[in-house]
């Protein structure tokens, strides 16, 4: 066991840290624009953008994460030539997705924003946000998957200085950004969003010069191995897994575009509530997420090595840990109710009602956090699957139909879709649970499935 907790520790807590540096990455830009604009919408623009953009790069960041599951299978299995292959792949992918991206992005962005039940005024934002977001977005998707590497390579601590790249130059950058495009007649919000892309594009000259100039991965790598031309016979031979990914990818971040938009069209009290009270969830959420997103490529490595005993004693560790923390959070979370509520509508006025969000939704929010391991290894196994069956159940049987059906059952309907958001986290974690405890998900392996075929 103190093998065990020494390998999570060693792995996770760089990725715990980077958790904390992403959303200050993300709260950098929307805090400078409240101190230029004191608009509390940026709020909603943000939660409706995040939205849209997970929404459009749905296909691409789905292929992407199959491919980072294959290299990490294949280095535990010590075949550093397909290793090879899934990054030269990893690389080109990224960058078509990022060209489909921004013309898919630039095109639609009208019709989705208009989808969306809320005042002219958060529709504006988000559009000046994204319209720059989306055409710079080749610079992020190539960024975003060479961040990913390090961490299937226990070099975790090159993520976390790119992260801190973008950070302190988000920092710097918005505020001035800012100023120069008021000077120029423009609006501050496409200013934040050029400042994200460059930010983004000085971080992934640090990461090519580090992982394939210096090689600090320490496999092989160089210049040369970067390629801009797919190799179909990657995805014929890993089709089922990487379509099983598509569609877990094209649910998961559909279902929650739809559980937004959903939640757009219910009284403006709501959605507002949950734009801003998620923020204190989220910054939590994180923490937990990136601790259990080192199961991913500790468990794919254990699987090309074979190791399942080791496995389950990774995930129970895990899960204990998570368990622990959403616990010990929560304490505090309801017992300062009362004063979160009046910090937090401070925004928007309603005490009342953050204070009922706070106490029906903190402790089911514990278990959607524990549940996140069990998805975690699913995909870590490659397991095709049970990714489809989670994301069927969890996305939409789980989520969609309830927010759409039970809050009509209630006399107040924001209180009812309080209620129903606080019982689709219970239903989640129960229904993960069974998955894993059934095992179904250790009968799979990429390794074994490539064997068969080269064979």
């Amino acid at each position: 066991m103190n093998n065990t907790w020494r390998e999570i520790i060693k792995f996770s807590l760089p990725l715990t840290f980077l958790g904390i540096l992403d959303l200050l990455v993300v709260l950098v830009d929307f805090a400078w624009l409240f101190i230029f604009t004191n608009d509390a919408n940026v709020f909603s623009a943000l939660r409706v953008s995040s939205s849209i953009v997970l929404l459009v790069e749905i296909i691409s960041a789905s292929i992407l994460s199959a491919i980072l599951v294959y290299v990490s299978q294949n280095y535990g299995a010590a075949k550093l030539d397909m290793v090879h292959k899934g990054l030269k792949n990893g690389i080109s992918t990224s960058f078509f997705s990022g060209i489909f991206i921004s013309l898919i992005g630039l095109t639609c962005l009208p019709l989705l924003i208009s989808l969306f039940g809320l005042d002219r005024e958060v529709h504006q934002i988000t559009n000046q946000y994204l319209l720059f977001l989306f055409g710079g977005y080749v610079i992020i998707s190539i960024n975003n998957f060479l961040l990913l590497l390090p961490r299937f390579f226990d070099k975790v601590k090159y993520i976390y200085r790119g992260m801190s790249i973008i950070l302190i130059s988000n920092i710097l950058l918005v505020p001035c950004a800012i100023i120069l495009f008021s000077k120029m007649g423009m609006n501050p919000y496409s200013a934040t969003a050029f400042s994200t892309v460059i930010s983004n594009l000085i971080c992934l000259i640090y990461l090519l010069m580090k992982i394939y100039v210096n090689d600090k991965l320490n496999i092989q790598l160089s210049l040369k191995e970067i390629s801009f031309r797919l190799d179909w016979t990657y995805f014929f031979k890993n089709r089922k897994y990487i379509l099983s990914e598509i569609f877990s990818g094209i649910s998961y971040n559909a279902s929650i575009f739809i559980y937004t938009l959903i939640l757009s069209h219910y009284p403006g009290e709501v959605f507002r509530i949950y734009s801003i009270t998620s923020y204190l969830y989220m910054f939590f959420s994180i923490l937990a997420q990136n601790f259990a997103l080192s199961a991913i490529p500790l468990v794919s490595k254990k699987i090309g090595e074979g190791n399942y005993f080791e496995i389950k004693k990774l995930i129970k560790t895990i899960t204990f840990i998570i368990a622990i923390f959403g616990f010990l959070v929560s304490i505090p979370i309801i017992f300062l109710k009362s004063d979160l509520a009046y910090l937090l509508s401070g925004l928007n006025g309603n005490t009342k009602l953050f204070e009922i969000f706070i106490m029906c939704y903190t402790l089911p929010w514990v278990f959607n956090l524990i549940s996140i391991v069990f998805v975690y290894v699913a995909a870590a196994a490659g397991d095709s699957k049970g990714i489809n069956y989670l994301t069927i159940s969890n996305m939409y049987l789980l989520v969609i139909l309830p927010i759409v059906i039970l809050p009509h059952f209630f006399s107040s309907l924001t209180l009812g879709v309080i209620i129903t958001m606080s019982l689709i986290q219970l239903l989640t974690f129960i229904n993960s649970m069974i998955y894993y405890l059934r095992g179904s998900w250790s009968k799979s392996s990429l390794v074994e499935s490539n064997n068969q075929i080269i064979n």
